[in-house]
């Protein structure tokens, strides 16, 4: 699992809060697909949940991006087919991040290293 750096150009976001079972449960499976995550921590970063809302047409979390493509919520995520989902990681390896993919908190950079885990904790 240390390739994510080297081996994805892009990222999976998903804004979350700390204690959600349904976030819990969306990024155990996102760590499993081999490509670097961002965790947004909402509860850290308040001033994101507008933006969240106004990309999403949601106020619930998680919400789970693939580079610009939403997703939806832990939900949604299991339902997609697996063609489905494995199309969206090759978006994930193979696309640069678009100009138009959500933003991280203030401060962060979209070009931070990824850990080997392919975790990065936007806090």
């Amino acid at each position: 699992m240390e390739e994510f750096e080297s081996s994805s150009l892009g990222r999976v976001t998903v804004y979350s809060i700390q204690g959600c079972p349904h976030c819990v449960q969306a990024k155990a499976t996102l760590g499993g697909l081999g490509v670097p995550v961002c965790d947004v921590d909402m509860g850290k970063h308040p001033e994101l949940r507008a933006r969240v809302k106004e990309l999403t047409g949601r106020s619930s979390v998680p919400q789970i991006f693939f580079n610009n493509i939403h997703v939806g919520g832990n939900d949604d995520l299991h339902k997609l087919a697996p063609e489905e989902l494995q199309r969206l990681v090759n978006v994930v390896r193979k696309e640069p991040l678009p100009a138009d993919a959500p933003p991280p908190p203030r401060g962060e950079s979209n070009r931070e290293p990824v850990g080997g885990d392919g975790w990065r904790v936007c806090v």
